[in-house]
């Protein structure tokens, strides 16, 4: 069976289980069994190596303003430079400690546990966009060839590196299309605010998000629909005797 061929089916019966569960009042403790029960990510999904959640130097870290862009560069002078400026503006100085040169990042460790990391534009360049007014795009990828494959690894990096250390969000499904032009890939998440104190319940939010890749211009986009809400589980008050 080709890629394409198993990216239809693939697709078509993930459709047809989703409809399933999102459908109906009778469906929702299946549903809410689904959200609580599934693994962070699906199996196959990017996961991120660092133990902990990484910050991303950006200019309002390093130089102040009233915009907040995610810098890249592909020197790692350059990139330990915006660390240096960052971490002076920070409330909390720590010592330099290492710099490691990935595919898609510097990362610089400080002392504390604590990361930071700089884009490696080769890879990704974020920098035009505003992360205090977000819109659906979300940079441009400069990896070529595109193919399926660099570019499912894309979205599901930028999703990690946003929501993978947020215990409130899961991926519980993923579909992938492909016309030759723009990759596509949509995620079933969901999203659980959790009860603030006894006697309230979770809340549950279904949603797709689409993620796309222009095969020539790398620009890459993201638009997300909440498709579905529901009670999750409640925390009822302790009983005193």
């Amino acid at each position: 069976m080709s890629l394409d061929t198993s990216r239809r089916l693939g697709k078509r019966v993930l459709g047809l289980a989703l409809a399933a569960s999102l459908v109906g009042g009778c469906r929702d403790s299946l549903l809410r069994r689904r959200v609580y029960g599934a693994p962070k990510v699906p199996a196959g999904f990017y996961a991120d190596p660092g133990d902990e959640e990484a910050y991303y130097e950006n200019t309002l870290s390093v130089s102040g303003g009233t915009t907040r862009q995610v810098l890249c560069t592909d020197d790692p002078a350059q990139a330990r430079g915006w660390s240096e400026a960052s971490n002076l503006h920070g409330s909390v100085q720590r010592e330099f400690v290492r710099l490691r040169e990935m595919p898609k990042y510097f990362e610089i460790g400080r002392a504390q546990g604590f990361r930071s990391r700089v884009d490696r534009c080769a890879y990704l360049d974020r920098s035009q966009v505003d992360e205090l007014r977000p819109g659906s795009s979300l940079g441009v990828f400069n990896v070529r060839p595109i193919t399926v494959e660099n570019a499912k690894e894309l979205v599901e990096y930028l999703w990690w590196i946003r929501d993978g250390a947020n215990r409130s969000r899961k991926v519980l499904d993923t579909t992938v299309d492909d016309d030759g032009k723009l990759f596509e890939e949509t995620m079933t998440e969901a999203l659980i605010v959790f009860g603030a104190d006894f006697g309230m319940c979770d809340r549950i939010t279904i949603s797709r998000s689409r993620y796309a890749v222009d095969y020539t211009t790398g620009i890459i986009t993201n638009e997300a629909t909440p498709v579905r809400k529901l009670d999750g589980e409640c925390h009822p008050s302790p009983t005193w005797h």
